[in-house]
């Protein structure tokens, strides 16, 4: 009787407890919903996160697809106008065979007339013994001899101007290939470009969402830290250049490069980067898309390859620690282990890595420490 008592209190005990405090059931299913919302939320950025990346991989195939397609392109503009300068030079060499022809057959004519009445009056005197006929003879044989050594030479030239005809209509029929095949690439570098401006779209409605999250700040750091870790790969490896002693140090070229692309700057070095943790490590040029972008001394690319943010892009190394940084290239035109010279074109201007303008990247690094590129490129 008396644990039954005791056990009747203890539930009352409890039961006034709970009473006493309704709210505990609710705040735990709060508290569930809370973190079914955070991992929501954590979902969302992730699935948002990997299909930036998953584009991101997509945009930087289409990236390089539209360069080697804008490469070839030039190629075949370029041999179209070597076929078009053959082309013209095999038309005036025509032009001046015919002439020759035309003059020739003019003096072959002159030629047989005069030997017809030449021949005739020696023919007339040598009836009349007024001519000697060994010398009639012999002046007819050299007539006889001249005609068919210049009918030989129109000959000649009549062989050379079909063969020439011959290669100008097969020069004219590889020519409209090439414009066919230049149409064609035409149409597929316009399919590509809106392949990635869609992409590109996408990529940016993305990255908003990310941002909103809080994560395009520790984009922008990833970012950061995979350059940084391929600048110091790179500075590491074993393959260092040596300059010839006539070649100055690009140490002593302080205020004495010249820019790679003309433009004006769209930022400054060292100024705030979405975030006031993130400054700008180089600078970027404004300029029109297929520019030239030139190296701004002479130097070894030990890079020329797509990365992140950075599109088409082209490092090199030019001794003693230093390295400059190309990015955003429409297409390259050199690869890596290529040596190239100060002022010589290595790529063309463009918008690679899902930037929204064309422009050049380009920063200045000594021992992997960004440098002020103001300060060595003249104003």
């Amino acid at each position: 009787m008396c644990r039954f008592l005791c056990l009747c209190l203890l539930l009352a005990v409890v039961n006034t407890g709970y009473a006493a405090n309704p709210s505990t059931g609710d705040k735990t299913v709060e508290l569930e919903s809370v973190r079914s919302q955070i991992a929501d939320v954590k979902s969302d950025l992730n699935s948002a996160k990997s299909e930036s990346e998953q584009l991101q991989e997509e945009l930087q195939n289409t990236e390089v697809e539209i360069s080697r397609a804008t490469l070839r392109l030039k190629e075949v503009e370029e041999e179209i106008q070597k076929r078009n300068d053959r082309l013209e030079k095999l038309n005036q060499t025509i032009v001046e065979h015919e002439k020759a022809l035309t003059l020739e057959r003019s003096y072959l004519a002159r030629q047989i007339r005069s030997a017809f009445m030449d021949g005739r009056s020696d023919y007339l005197k040598l009836l009349l013994n007024q001519e000697d006929p060994a010398k009639v003879g012999r002046v007819l044989a050299y007539y006889d001899y001249y005609n068919r050594a210049r009918t030989d030479s129109i000959n000649t030239i009549k062989d050379k101007v079909e063969v020439i005809n011959d290669l100008s209509a097969m020069l004219v029929a590889e020519t409209g290939q090439l414009e066919k095949l230049k149409d064609r690439q035409i149409a597929r570098n316009e399919q590509l470009m809106a392949f990635r401006e869609s992409r590109t779209d996408i990529l940016d409605r993305l990255d908003k969402d990310i941002t909103e999250k809080g994560q395009q700040l520790k984009s922008l750091l990833e970012h950061e830290q995979e350059l940084f870790a391929l600048i110091n790969t790179l500075d590491k490896r074993d393959d260092k250049i040596i300059f010839f002693e006539d070649i100055a140090p690009f140490g002593t070229l302080r205020g004495k490069l010249q820019w790679p692309a003309e433009g004006r700057l769209l930022n400054k070095f060292g100024s705030s980067r979405k975030g006031a943790s993130l400054k700008w490590q180089g600078v970027k040029i404004g300029a029109n898309a297929g520019n030239e972008v030139q190296a701004v001394y002479t130097g070894k690319i030990i890079f020329a390859d797509w990365f992140r943010n950075l599109g088409l892009l082209i490092i090199i190394d030019h001794g003693d620690g230093y390295m400059t940084l190309y990015g955003y290239n429409q297409t390259l035109l050199k690869k890596t282990g290529d040596w190239v010279l100060g002022g010589e074109t290595i790529a063309y201007v463009g918008d690679t890595g899902g930037q929204t303008a064309s422009g050049v990247y380009f920063e200045i690094r000594h021992r992997g420490k960004p440098q002020n590129p103001e300060l060595w490129c003249k104003r």
